[in-house]
């Protein structure tokens, strides 16, 4: 017997209709001479009136005899079981069922039941019981010959891969990431395959049928379907209002089809009234407590939180979870589906220790119910992991992810979505950890696996090479990130709209990595494009919007316009607070922003108040080891080192720098980032040689870990040749200040805060080695440079003409 392991011999078929149960006991005789083994879930439960499994694959059999007519809630039914089989069987198995009946089928039900995995087989009294049998076994073998490839009509659920939330990211700058995620499992020639077979079939019954004979609407909606055509679900669905009646089975699917199909365009709040709609015909059809109408909750809970409507879809869910606890059980696959998406929801709330809490259950419930390597355990650790990475259990997160791939690849191959989608949050855990050089093989990797199996087009390839982009930024190699992301964005514009959320994200993307490379005007001009985009397409308060005003606000202080920044910060607060909560982790990172804003501007006081305040908050939500408390004790340090508190800022960064080193690794960036702003402050403080000592390490290994070339590599050179010239060794500084600067101008450009320190850094070495006609050049310049770039009340602007005035009367 070729059963799975969770399934047991069944002793006997459930039905007791006389007609029926006479052609059951010989149908199960017949069918065990053929191979099929009578089977149940679990001892003594059975399905319908008889289960029957070969060679993996299994026949869901019901007798309905006496009634006159056929109904279509038998075949809503037998869908609902076949769904909880497939949600049972470990892996899911192909299934299909069979209604016998000796009562009249109308045609428009027959056509309905075409798109189920749910086959009529009539009990005609003009044919002879051997002839009957004969047709009923071809039949069973027919459908046992299709196998894996039936599947039940599928519950609307949460995509179980949520996305990012919003990432702390360099100076204020938060990254975006897709919206959505999809696990198709089809290439698209596979795709294009089952469109033209049906679109052939629809050609050949139109000049026997009609455009809107009931085939032809069942055959139309499944061609929209598949095509995700909104325009032709729309003719669709208006013509099965006309000719089928509201209360068509029909019409909910294909209404609910249609709102799909808006939701992967990111018309979410369209889409969300449609589901509504779709569930309220449910709800009147099959009644509240039907399975179709709970599982279309589901997806408006979806569309909710992808419209911002975050607390809406959490009393939706939190709703749909009592009822279906009460109405199915706390076992049952779709109540761990929406206790699943109420983790998300939570998630989107920034309620990390309600989502990890939630999630940690649903995994360990289906491990016990489903088994460790069904897909949906699976999603359910990742999500878990993700929930990890946000409250700083990297080490958690990484482990998981490590095993959840292992298993991806195992189970589906190592070229399937699903894995490589798994593979994509491993890569983002190792980005959190530091481990960049494993994230770059793995992301590497996902794109070439990816292109191969679906293409460049496909939703799972894109997310693939933005990852990789994202490393590419990561580890320095700012051009190559660049070129990728402009490309990505030329992509989804095309394949997706100008408008669609996830060009608006790759748009956003790309305006971080201009920043980042010293392309300041592009980044604002790109980010003030979003902005306005975002504002007119998913509205003022949305979640998404606040994080591209937060994001503009940075590139703002990158171009050196902190007024702009910081009154658009002072917004950004004010509404994340209002939407978010105050308590929300993007309110902490916007108040963070606008503190670190307070201190450029030279707004100490307030600077000083606002981080300890913020720290407060994150020690009390996220805990005293998260690694965004740790940066934002070292952002307070760093305000204390400007305001003269030397003493506060190197206990304050003596401490993180050893938890940092215990938590996140030697090599961890934060934790290079933390020993360079340490020596800093030890220059400041008179310990020179302390300084040199740890900023010699620090560039050492931020050029083998990050590059010669990365910005943080570049500033610690920085740093290290102005401790040169604090200790007297001004050769060695003069030589170190002289490349950086002009690999500052050659990488970051002329507009870069970054080169206009370099220079005046240079000059003042130059000053003190009595080179004084170099210096007064150098500090002209800059002086020019900076009056060309910042906004006249900038605080450097002040800094660099006191020096040039210094210059000039120590000239002699």
């Amino acid at each position: 017997m070729e059963e799975t392991a969770n399934l047991e011999i069944c002793k006997e078929c459930a039905v007791t209709d006389p007609m029926g149960l006479e052609f059951m006991s010989r149908a199960t005789a017949e069918l065990s001479e053929k191979g099929w083994v009578p089977v149940s879930i679990s001892a003594g439960q059975t399905y319908g009136d008889g289960l029957f499994g070969r060679k993996g694959f299994y026949l869901l059999i019901e007798a309905k005899t006496g009634a006159d007519v056929a109904l279509g809630s038998w075949v809503l039914r037998m869908n609902d079981i076949i769904n909880d089989l497939d949600g049972r069987l470990s892996p899911p198995r192909g299934c299909r069922g069979i209604i016998i009946t000796n009562a009249q089928v109308p045609e428009r039900l027959a056509a309905a039941t075409s798109r189920y995995p749910v086959s009529f087989f009539s009990l005609k009294p003009d044919i002879d019981a051997d002839e009957r049998m004969d047709q009923f076994l071809t039949l069973c073998d027919r459908l046992g010959r299709q196998g894996a490839s039936s599947r039940a009509v599928v519950q609307r659920d949460l995509v179980e891969h949520i996305p990012r939330i919003e990432n702390e990211h360099g100076d204020g700058a938060e990254e975006s990431q897709d919206v959505s995620r999809s696990l198709a499992s089809d290439p698209a020639g596979e795709t294009e395959e089952r469109a033209e077979r049906i679109a052939q079939e629809i050609d050949q019954l139109l000049p026997i049928l009609g455009n809107r004979h009931p085939s032809v609407l069942s055959l139309r909606a499944e061609l929209a379907r598949i095509l995700g055509s909104e325009e032709m679900l729309s003719s669709v669905l208006s013509d099965q209002e006309e000719f089928l009646g509201p209360d068509s089975p029909d019409i909910i699917e294909t209404k609910a089809a249609l709102a799909d199909s808006l939701r992967e365009k990111g018309d979410f709040s369209r889409a969300a009234e449609l589901y509504r709609e779709a569930s309220r015909q449910a709800e009147f059809v099959f009644g509240f407590d039907n399975p179709k109408a709970l599982s279309l909750q589901d997806s408006i809970a979806y569309a909710y939180v992808q419209a911002g409507r975050v607390q809406e879809a959490i009393a939706l869910l939190e709703q749909l979870v009592e009822d279906r606890e009460r109405i199915l059980g706390s076992d049952e696959p779709a109540t761990l589906t929406s206790r699943n998406n109420l983790a998300s929801a939570y998630a989107h709330a920034g309620r990390m220790p309600e989502a990890t809490s939630l999630w940690e259950h649903v995994v360990s419930d289906r491990e016990r119910i489903l088994g460790v390597e069904h897909p949906s355990t699976l999603a359910s650790r990742n999500n878990l992991a993700y929930a990890y990475l946000q409250t700083g259990l990297l080490r958690r997160a990484s482990e998981i992810l490590e095993g959840v791939v292992e298993d991806s690849e195992r189970i589906f191959g190592a070229e399937h979505p699903v894995t490589i989608i798994n593979r994509n949050s491993l890569v983002t855990a190792h980005i959190e950890s530091g481990r960049l050089q494993e994230a770059t093989r793995l992301a590497e990797q996902a794109v070439e696996e990816s292109r191969e199996f679906a293409g460049d087009e496909h939703s799972v390839t894109l997310e693939s090479r933005t990852n990789l982009a994202k490393i590419y930024r990561e580890t320095g190699r700012l051009q190559e990130s660049i070129n990728l992301l402009e490309v990505i964005l030329a992509d989804r514009e095309r394949i997706q709209g100008v408008d669609h959320p996830a060009t608006l994200t790759s748009r956003n993307n790309l305006a971080s990595v201009y920043a980042y490379a010293g392309r300041l005007q592009e980044s604002v001009n790109l980010a003030e494009v979003i902005v306005a985009d975002r504002e007119r397409i998913q509205g003022v308060d949305h979640p998404a919007t606040l994080t591209s005003r937060n994001n503009l606000a940075s590139a703002y202080a990158y171009a050196g316009r902190l007024s702009e920044a910081i009154n658009l910060w002072e917004e950004v607060v004010s509404d994340r607070e209002r939407v978010l909560g105050t308590s929300h982790p993007s309110t902490l990172t916007s108040r963070k922003n606008l503190a670190n804003a307070y201190m450029e501007a030279g707004r100490l006081g307030e600077a000083i108040d606002l981080l300890e305040h913020v720290l407060a908050d994150r020690e009390r939500i996220l805990g005293n080891e998260h690694p965004a408390t740790l940066s934002t004790r070292r952002s307070l340090a760093r305000v204390y080192r400007k305001a003269g508190r030397l003493g506060e800022a190197i206990d304050l960064l003596e401490h993180v720098l050893a938890d940092q080193e215990r938590i996140l690794g030697n090599e961890h960036p934060a934790t290079l980032s933390s020993r360079n702003s340490l020596a800093r402050v030890y220059r400041e403080a008179d310990r020179v040689s302390e300084a040199i000592d740890l900023l010699e390490q620090v560039v050492a290994d931020r050029e083998r870990i990050l590059g010669n070339e990365h910005p943080a590599t570049l500033a610690s050179r920085s740093n290290l040749g102005n401790s040169y010239r604090e200790a007297g060794r001004l050769e060695e500084a003069i030589d170190l200040l002289e490349r950086v600067l002009a690999d500052r101008e050659r990488i970051l450009g002329d507009d870069d805060l970054a080169v206009l320190k370099s220079r005046n850094s240079l000059a003042c070495a130059y000053s003190d080695a009595d080179h004084h006609s170099q210096a007064i050049a150098l500090y002209e310049r800059n002086l020019a440079e900076a009056e060309r770039i910042l906004e006249p009340a900038h605080p450097k602007i002040a800094t660099y003409r006191r020096n040039l005035e210094q210059a000039e009367r120590a000239r002699p």
